[in-house]
C-alpha cells in the first residue's frame, strides 16, 4: 500500500528527469539532456523546451554524445531518428569521436538463417552489417577469426554460449540476430546484449526489399544500432578546441610548496618526490644550522679564553688557547660549508620543481567511459517502462512522467 502511494505521489508531483550530462563547461556548469551542434566558434545546444543557447567553444571542457530523452520523443520512429542523429554527429565530427579505450568491444555472433534464406546469404548479410558498424567508429569489433575459432572449439550454436565466449574475449556488447526472407523482402532482427548483465539492451528490426537500396538500408539499420548503444554506453570527449592549457596554475602552486603543482597536474609520484625531497632538505638545513650554531658558540667561547690567556704570565696557557681557538675556527668553517651545501641542495630542489611545473607537457587525460547506464547505485532507484516504446529509463534522483501511461517501480539499494 505504501509503495503504491509513493508511486502515485511521484507520478503526480515530479516533473523532471535527470539524465547524463551532455555539455560540461570549464567552470563546472553542466547542461543536461540537450541536443548539440558544433559551429566554427560556438557549440549550440537545444533544450527540451526548444530554447537554443550558444556556448563559446573555448569555454567548453567536455562533451558527451548520446540520444536525448525528451517527453516528445516517445514513438519508435522518433527514437530511431534521435539515435541516428547522435551517431551521425559522432561520425561527422572526427575530432570529437571516442578514443580507442573508450569504445565498447563488440562481438558479432553470425546471424541465424531463418525461413527462406540460406546460410551463405545470412553470412553475407552478417558481413555487410559488420562492415557498416566498423564505419560508425564507435566500436572495437572483436576479431572475427578469434571469435569464430572460439565458437567452433566449443561447438557453440546458441546465444547463451556466444555470451560466455564473448565474455572470455572481454567483449562489452554482443550483437545477435536472425534473417528471414518472405516473398520479396528480407527481415533482419537484431539484439544488442550487455555481456556484464546478460540482458538485452534493445532490439531492432528492419525490412529490406529485394529491389530496394540494400546498402543504404543496412547503413540506416547500423546507425540505429550504434546510436542505440550510446544510450547504454556513454563517453566524454575533451574539447580539442579549448586551446593549449596554461602552466601558470601549476607553477604558482609549486612556488608556494614544491610538489603541489605536480599533484594538481595529476602527477602524484612526482608530487610525492618533490614534496619529500623539499621537506627533507628543510630538515637537513635545520640540522646543519643547529650544528653551525653549536660550533659558533664553541668558537666564541674559545676566543674569550684566548683573550683572557694574555692576562696570565704562563706561555703554555697562551699556546693552548691559541691552538684551541684555531681548532674551533676550523670546525666552524666546516659547519658553515655544510650548512651552505644544505641550503644549495634544497634551493636546487625548489628550482627544479619550478622548471618541472613549467615545462613538462600537460596531460590531456581521456575521461573514463561510463560503462553501464542504469546500474544500481546506493539510494532509491526508479524504473519506468513506457507502454508504447519498451525502453527502460532509470535514475537515482528523480524521474519524468510522460503524458502517457507507464509501468513504474522503485528499489532501495544500500
Amino acid at each position: 500500500m505504501t509503495q503504491n502511494l509513493l508511486i502515485l505521489f511521484l507520478s503526480i508531483f515530479l516533473s523532471s528527469y535527470i539524465f547524463a550530462d551532455n555539455v560540461i563547461m570549464k567552470d563546472g556548469t553542466a547542461y543536461e539532456n540537450v541536443k548539440t551542434s558544433i559551429e566554427e566558434n560556438y557549440i549550440s545546444i537545444i533544450f527540451p523546451s526548444r530554447v537554443k543557447k550558444k556556448l563559446p567553444k573555448k569555454m567548453v571542457k567536455t562533451l558527451k554524445i548520446q540520444p536525448v530523452k525528451w517527453p516528445t520523443i516517445i514513438a519508435k520512429k522518433d527514437i530511431e531518428e534521435e539515435r541516428i542523429r547522435a551517431i551521425e554527429f559522432v561520425m561527422e565530427h572526427s575530432r570529437w569521436q571516442p578514443k580507442e579505450q573508450q569504445k565498447p568491444r563488440l562481438a558479432i555472433f553470425p546471424f541465424e538463417a531463418g525461413k527462406g534464406i540460406s546460410e551463405a546469404e545470412a553470412k553475407l548479410y552478417s558481413k555487410l552489417i559488420k562492415t557498416s558498424l566498423i564505419q560508425k567508429r564507435i566500436f572495437r569489433i572483436i576479431d572475427e577469426t578469434s571469435f569464430t575459432k572460439a565458437l567452433n572449439d566449443k561447438k557453440c550454436k546458441d546465444k547463451k554460449c556466444a555470451e560466455d565466449i564473448a565474455s572470455e574475449l572481454k567483449a562489452n556488447k554482443l550483437l545477435t540476430g536472425s534473417i528471414t526472407h518472405i516473398r520479396d523482402s528480407f527481415y533482419i532482427n537484431a539484439d544488442v546484449v550487455d555481456i556484464q548483465t546478460k540482458s538485452i539492451d534493445f532490439s531492432e528490426t528492419i525490412v529490406i526489399n529485394n529491389k530496394g537500396d540494400i546498402s543504404g538500408s543496412i547503413d540506416t539499420f547500423t546507425k540505429v544500432i550504434a546510436g542505440g548503444t550510446l544510450e547504454f554506453w556513454s563517453y566524454e570527449t575533451i574539447n580539442p578546441d579549448q586551446g593549449e592549457p596554461s602552466h601558470i596554475p601549476y607553477l604558482w602552486r609549486s612556488a608556494v610548496f614544491p610538489g603541489w603543482g605536480q599533484f594538481h597536474q595529476n602527477r602524484k609520484w612526482s608530487g610525492f618526490l618533490y614534496s619529500g625531497f623539499y621537506v627533507s632538505g628543510l630538515a637537513y638545513i635545520a640540522s646543519k644550522n643547529g650544528t653551525y650554531q653549536n660550533k659558533y658558540n664553541s668558537y666564541k667561547a674559545s676566543m674569550t679564553f684566548f683573550y683572557s690567556s694574555f692576562l696570565t704570565p704562563s706561555e703554555s696557557v697562551k699556546l693552548f688557547s691559541l691552538l684551541e681557538t684555531e681548532a674551533k675556527n676550523k670546525d666552524l668553517k666546516q659547519a658553515s660549508r655544510s650548512a651552505e651545501i644544505a641550503v644549495g641542495i634544497t634551493a636546487a630542489i625548489y628550482v627544479i620543481n619550478l622548471i618541472d611545473a613549467l615545462i613538462v607537457p600537460i596531460r590531456k587525460s581521456t575521461p573514463e567511459a561510463n560503462v553501464q547506464i542504469g546500474s544500481p547505485s546506493p539510494g532509491m532507484n526508479f524504473n519506468f517502462f513506457p507502454d508504447n516504446s519498451g525502453s527502460v529509463f532509470q535514475s537515482s534522483k528523480v524521474f519524468y512522467p510522460a503524458p502517457l501511461r507507464y509501468n513504474l517501480s522503485y528499489t532501495m539499494y544500500f
